[in-house]
């Protein structure tokens, strides 16, 4: 009777077909609540997924239900197979007309479910398609813990489970989800699950301005190379070039107050600091209270004998463009005139310093700059004498 009952079954599913498409709707409906086992149901809900429709959203939401109560995962082994079969395909379902009323379900399965990652990851997926953000705070702790490290008998599920969270939290674009989408993008994940590829690109439009975020990131960091992460993150997003040069400025600060002796560390600290000074050149900072930690930054650079690290800050000082920091362009430009005295004193790095000093008073286009150029438009080769007249010539009265 069961086989006879079957083939009925099916013929009535291929049947459907020639109905409208409301008739399809009604019809589905009662043939699925009038299935008698799950692949039957199944079978129903692959014709179900092609229409698209959210008037199902009330079906799909009492099949979860059932699914749950009779526990997905309590049964042998086809039995089980098929219903997470069937919870995966209603969960997707839910998750792609956006049926938010389903979410409680929807999240019971993410939380009960334990030996299935895939089933386990669409239901998280779903509930960032639903905007369900009332879980933002369960899923966010559930990605910071799986971020911590891995259990070595689970991690390729937890790494499935992952990517399932940072697309969630992405698709929901709430900045209390931010954070751990951050640490998943630097984290111990390998390549093959694209965790960390997935979270980097959307660290990218998750939020509009994430800098508050990447500001307790950047200071609660020891590492050089997760610091320059957060400040990778910052620059990527669509931030305002003000809101970037907080993070930058917060950085290169970091890094000029950092005492390291290993050289790995010192090139990483090294790397974070150009980056800012990169940032500071792109958003055109002119932030007043910069001028101390750029008077840092060259003695540093100047230390590490980093000759790109010091052209860097001195046309970031030219940027910047506010007399603390012309003060101290002023202040290296009278040293190297002091030097320009002596013949054989100022080397060839020294004069590529004095013509980049010489390009940061152009572009801060300041007549405070005057005397220092008048004091040496003679003191220096006729190259550099012509670009000290024609920096002058350019300079306001």
């Amino acid at each position: 009777m069961k086989t006879i009952f079957s083939v009925l079954f099916f013929f009535v599913l291929g049947s459907v077909s020639l109905l409208s498409a409301d008739e399809k709707s009604a019809v589905w409906d009662r043939i699925y609540r009038s299935a008698v086992n799950d692949e039957m149901r199944y079978a129903v809900l692959l014709n179900i997924r092609e229409l698209h429709d959210r008037q199902f959203g009330t079906l799909l939401t009492d099949a979860l239900t059932d699914l749950v109560s009779r526990r997905i995962e309590l049964g042998n082994n086809n039995e089980v197979e098929v219903k997470v079969r069937l919870a995966t395909s209603i969960i997707q379902e839910l998750g792609d007309i956006r049926e938010v009323a389903a979410a409680d379900q929807v999240f019971q399965v993410f939380k009960e479910v334990t030996k299935y990652p895939f089933l386990k990851a669409e239901a998280a997926m779903a509930l960032g398609k639903m905007r369900a953000t009332d879980y933002v705070p369960n899923l966010v702790r559930a990605l910071s813990d799986t971020n911590l490290a891995p259990d070595r008998d689970k991690a390729v599920s937890e790494e499935i489970v992952a990517f399932g969270l940072v697309q969630a939290l992405a698709t929901m674009k709430d900045p209390r989800g931010f954070e751990p989408v951050f640490f998943a993008s630097i984290g111990w994940y390998g390549p093959q699950r694209k965790v960390k590829e997935t979270a980097r690109d959307m660290l990218r439009t998750m939020v509009d301005d994430p800098t508050d975020s990447l500001l307790r990131i950047l200071h609660g960091q020891t590492q050089p190379l997760d610091k320059l992460r957060a400040l990778e993150a910052e620059e990527a997003s669509k931030a305002s070039d003000a809101r970037k040069a907080i993070v930058a400025l917060a950085a290169l600060d970091d890094g000029v107050r950092v005492v390291v002796t290993d050289v790995v560390e010192t090139t990483q600290w090294s790397d974070l600091r150009k980056k800012s000074l990169a940032l500071l050149v792109k958003t055109k900072d002119k932030t007043p209270e910069a001028a101390a930690t750029f008077r840092q930054e060259y003695k540093t650079a100047a230390l590490a004998r980093d000759s790109s690290e010091l052209l860097s800050i001195l046309q970031v000082l030219g940027i910047n463009g506010t007399p603390e920091s012309l003060s101290f362009l002023t202040e290296l430009m009278a040293g190297f005139n002091v030097r320009a005295g002596t013949p054989g004193l100022l080397t060839d790095f020294d004069i590529q310093q004095v013509r980049t000093i010489l390009q940061a008073f152009h572009a801060a286009a300041s007549p405070a700059a005057r005397p220092v150029l008048l004091e040496g438009q003679y003191l220096y080769t006729p190259a550099v004498q012509r670009d000290i007249k024609a920096v002058l010539a350019g300079l306001p009265q």
